[in-house]
C-alpha cells in the first residue's frame, strides 16, 4: 500500500461488500499468499502453498477468501463505517476502528450493531 490510511476503507469495503470477483482481486492485491487471519470466531495460520497435505494448491489466502465470501453470503447487506485509521510507520502496522450493522439474511428483523478494531501489517 502506498497510502494505507487512505486506501484501507476501499479494501475493507471491497472485501465485505464486493462481488466474488472484487473480493478475490482485492484479497490477492493486498494480502500475501501466506497471510494469517485472526478473528474471535475463526483463525487461519500462515500457510504456504504445498504445506497442507493432500491439498497442494491451498494457501492461507485461499482460506481467507473463503471466510470473506462466507461473511458476504451470510450478511449480504452490511453497513460499515471506518471511524479511524492510524498507520505506525516504525512497526508497519495499520490500526483501524470500525462500526458495522450486521444482519443475517435468515433472521430478517434482527440487526447487530458491532464496534471493533483491527490491526494489519502493511
Amino acid at each position: 500500500m502506498e497510502h494505507p490510511v487512505k486506501e484501507i476503507e476501499g479494501v475493507i469495503t471491497s472485501l465485505t461488500k464486493g462481488s466474488p470477483p472484487e473480493q478475490e482481486e482485492t484479497l490477492y492485491n493486498y494480502f500475501l499468499s501466506n497471510a494469517s487471519f485472526s478473528h474471535p470466531f475463526c483463525y487461519v495460520p500462515p500457510l504456504a502453498k504445498g504445506s497442507v497435505p493432500f491439498a497442494p494448491a491451498i494457501d492461507s489466502a485461499w482460506l481467507i477468501l473463503g471466510i470473506y465470501r462466507w461473511y458476504r453470503t451470510l450478511s449480504p447487506n452490511i453497513d460499515i463505517t471506518i471511524d479511524s485509521a492510524v498507520f505506525d510507520q516504525r512497526s508497519g502496522i495499520l490500526y483501524v476502528s470500525i462500526r458495522q450493522t450486521f444482519a443475517v439474511w435468515f433472521i430478517p428483523f434482527y440487526k447487530a450493531q458491532v464496534k471493533g478494531s483491527s490491526q494489519c501489517c502493511v
